[in-house]
């Protein structure tokens, strides 16, 4: 039995707008603790300049390690439930462009999550050195290889990141029921993600940090209008 045309429309908003939500908390619940980890507890245990002093702090601080997996390891979830989440939101708009971006999205969280797996690697290793581990030692070396397999490994990941960026950015301008202007910053941040990722291979670019706010915008936007988003004619 079909649903009536007034509560098919009512049912695929509820969709459009359920999605909107979980996809605006997802994207809360990184941008609350993506930086935590990466300003707050990483440089605190991680100093790539001094590996030696690295396996110190990571030997007499597990707890704080603990913290800094757990809030990679939950931003990573959040990852991929935004990335399902946006797929229902925009698929009226576009659904093969949609499901392209979130899987570019899926892409970068399990690559993320194997670059993780290092760092859990380098801190067993750390536990085993103990304090007493002098420069030269061959744990040293490899625990500097596990932190330095990390950082490339993430900063790879984002290259990834920047392109399902542009993708929603193309998918929500052309969307009709998300501003444009959004799409146009969601762009401009897939942009800076890529242009940051390559900045060790080409020249540094200033005041960069300004166009990674698209995403912060596009959320507040999902919260504020996206859960109101009524039917949209599937293209």
């Amino acid at each position: 039995m079909s649903l009536p045309p007034g509560e098919s429309a009512m049912v695929q908003g509820l969709k459009l707008g359920q999605a909107a939500l979980v996809a605006a908390s997802s994207l809360l619940v990184m941008s609350v603790l993506s930086p935590v980890a990466f300003f707050a507890i990483f440089p605190r245990l991680i100093h790539p300049a001094d590996i030696p002093q690295s396996i110190r702090d990571l030997a007499a601080h597990p707890n704080t390690f603990l913290a800094l997996i757990f809030c990679y390891q939950l931003t990573f979830i959040a990852d991929i439930l935004a990335a399902w989440a946006l797929y229902i939101f925009l698929k009226p708009t576009n659904s093969a462009l949609s499901l392209l971006a979130a899987w570019f999205r899926l892409a970068y969280s399990v690559m993320a999550l194997s670059a993780l797996l290092k760092l859990v690697a380098a801190f067993r290793l750390a536990r085993e050195c103990g304090w007493g581990t002098g420069a030269g030692s061959p744990l040293v070396a490899q625990v500097q290889l596990l932190v330095a397999e990390f950082r490339y490994g993430w900063g790879f990941s984002l290259i990834v990141f920047a392109v399902h960026l542009l993708l929603l950015g193309y998918v929500v301008y052309r969307s009709g029921y998300v501003p444009k202007l959004l799409g146009i910053l969601l762009a401009i941040n897939g942009a800076g993600y890529l242009a940051d990722s390559l900045q060790p291979f080409t020249f540094s670019i200033p005041y960069l940090f300004i166009a990674f706010f698209g995403e912060l915008i596009f959320m507040l936007w999902l919260f504020a209008k996206g859960r109101k988003v009524g039917q949209i004619p599937v293209s």
